[in-house]
């Protein structure tokens, strides 16, 4: 996955931290994930015609993240300010 916006100081942030936030993930559902080729395959199926991207989404206490759709990363994206209109 390509990151819809590289120079923004969250997506860098993120993308520099990602050990710590797949490690946090990790504890919450049970300290193991086993991923397999048909895992990636559904993934790359669960937006027909378009790119599975994740969204982070930094708050006051908490760091929000999302499975969108590319076109959906876009817009929301633009909507705040990541990404000119």
């Amino acid at each position: 996955m390509n990151a819809l916006n590289p120079n923004h100081e969250v997506t860098q942030h993120a993308q520099s931290n990602w050990q710590a936030l797949m490690a946090t993930l990790l504890c919450q559902i049970g300290e193991s994930a086993t991923l397999t080729i048909a895992d990636i395959e559904r993934l790359n199926m669960r937006f027909p015609g378009d790119q599975p991207v994740v969204m982070v989404h930094y708050h006051a206490d908490t760091i929000e993240l999302r499975l969108v759709s590319r076109t959906e990363g876009e817009r929301l994206a633009r909507e705040h300010g990541g990404l000119p209109q």
